[in-house]
């Protein structure tokens, strides 16, 4: 279990981050559901007029990828982060990890200001979803069978339609994130200089579609 930790560190924080802010929010909230609520978790929610507004309100962007609405929601994408994130991690290192997370969680929080601006919304999830869409190329390049993967992208797009409460437009779009950075990779496989500059030029990207649609908000 040790070296497995130590394998994914970058992981391994994101986690104790997400879990230790959503323990302060419960506190302040004195109760397990709810932390969005709470002072802590309306600082951090993706929200149309507090990006507009507020003074670090484009931060958001963010923010609320690190903040959870209940102990269910956190407990569920907290799990598929270890999974998930942790071969994404071992597969590009936890620099690049880190930049293909955040941009994964750019994308999907462009997605929610576009199409539901009005809609306060939290989590992590749509990290996760690009990250799903990168983990499929891993298993492609390395010979795997994509059963794994492709079942478990499957049930959670599945899910995303089933469950009222869940944003449709959050999850979509760091899917759509993943797999345009998962079809980069293939075509830069043969490239390995371009293909370790990839996270970190498609955190620049999905960094500048979102600044876009936050000045389109103010239009």
């Amino acid at each position: 279990m040790r070296t497995t930790i130590q394998r994914v560190p970058a992981t391994v924080t994101i986690i104790l981050a997400t879990t230790l802010l959503w323990l302060l929010a419960a506190l302040q909230a004195r109760g397990i559901s709810g932390t969005a609520w709470s002072p802590l978790g309306e600082s951090t929610l993706l929200w149309g007029p507090a990006v507009l507004h507020d003074a670090t309100g484009p931060l958001r962007g963010i923010t609320a990828l690190f903040m959870h609405v209940d102990i269910q929601h956190l407990l569920l994408n907290m799990v598929m982060l270890w999974f998930v994130g942790g071969a994404t991690e071992i597969a590009f290192g936890s620099a690049r990890f880190l930049a293909l997370y955040l941009a994964g969680g750019l994308a999907s929080s462009a997605a929610i200001l576009y199409f539901q601006p009005l809609t306060p919304t939290l989590g992590a999830s749509g990290a996760i979803f690009a990250l799903m869409a990168i983990l499929i190329v891993i298993y492609h390049q390395k010979g795997l069978s994509l059963a794994t993967p492709l079942t478990l992208l499957g049930i959670n797009v599945v899910g995303t339609f089933l469950v009222s409460s869940i944003s449709v437009a959050g999850h979509l779009g760091g899917l759509a994130g993943g797999a345009i950075i998962a079809g980069l990779y293939i075509q830069l496989s043969g490239n390995p200089r371009f293909l370790r500059a990839l996270p970190w030029a498609m955190l620049g990207l999905f960094a500048v579609v979102y600044g876009i649609v936050v000045l389109t908000l103010a239009v």
